[in-house]
């Protein structure tokens, strides 16, 4: 009798199956195990690690499947609860890891959840994702790169003319955001003691022209022909939903030489824009 139970501890279901597609229910060590039509294990219940569910993708070179295991971490008081979400993973290379634990026994550790991975991205859905902490939605650093340029511009004196190395900035901004603008450049005339404006226009859904929205500006007194670098920094609040392009400008505030913008021997002309949150 103790003979037929030790057999019926093991059951293959489709009754007999020892390949193919089959679920395996062993009574011994209290593994669960589901294979599909191809011999390749898909999910592990229990077994040695009855903590731990195995979830495979049936890859010929996976090496280790998904593991959701429930734990323990640390002891005493301060111990929490805590649930890991590993990938799976082929061998020798990196895999990501979700960890949520729950606030320590004492209520003294909070709760929080860890993601361990080479690369962290957030991918909306329909939109871009809105990454918030307690309804703050987050600085996203810089919107679309850096424009630069180290190209000669014109010299001009009293018509304002775009930069067009540098040229357009174009970005989406999200309703209740602010943003922060900024230009870098050498200000440069002919004559030491004019005065040069640079100033940021915004064309909306189009590029800009020296009549569009002035957004940010900045002079500088040109203290020798070789010139003077200037910043220009300015945030931006209020903006519309949607597409906003930016270019800089400039032009001869004061003075009677030509002037123009460029920048300093392994230096570049940058235009930015920074998502500053809400």
């Amino acid at each position: 009798m103790q003979d037929n139970i030790a057999l019926l501890t093991t059951l293959i279901l489709p009754f007999g199956a020892a390949s193919g597609q089959r679920v395996v229910l062993d009574g011994d060590s209290g593994l669960i195990s589901i294979f599909d039509n191809s011999d390749q294990e898909r999910l592990r219940l229990g077994g040695t690690g009855s903590d731990r569910i195995l979830l495979f993708t049936g890859d010929a070179s996976e090496n280790q499947g998904a593991d959701i295991g429930a734990f323990v971490i640390g002891s005493g008081n301060t111990r929490q609860l805590a649930i890991v979400t590993d990938a799976p993973q082929f061998s020798g290379l990196s895999f990501a890891t979700i960890v949520e634990t729950s606030e320590s026994f004492d209520g003294t550790v909070p709760c929080d959840i860890e993601l361990a991975a080479d690369l962290i991205k957030f991918t909306g859905i329909n939109v871009t994702p809105d990454l918030q902490v307690d309804g703050v939605s987050l600085p996203r650093g810089l919107v679309n790169g850096i424009a630069q340029s180290t190209a000669a511009t014109t010299a001009v004196t009293t018509t304002e003319t775009k930069d067009d190395g540098v040229g357009d900035y174009a970005f989406t901004v999200k309703t209740g955001h602010f943003y922060r603008v900024t230009y870098q450049c050498r200000a440069r005339s002919s004559a030491a003691g004019d005065k040069i404006d640079v100033r940021i226009r915004d064309g909306g859904a189009s590029s800009p022209t020296n009549t569009s929205t002035l957004r940010a500006g900045g002079e500088v007194g040109v203290n020798t022909t070789t010139g003077d670098q200037l910043i220009v920094t300015q945030m931006l609040s209020g903006l519309a939903a949607g597409t906003h392009t930016l270019a800089a400008f400039y032009v001869r505030a004061a003075g009677t030489g030509n002037v123009n913008v460029d920048q300093a021997t392994g230096q570049t002309r940058e235009l930015y824009v920074e998502d500053l949150g809400t």
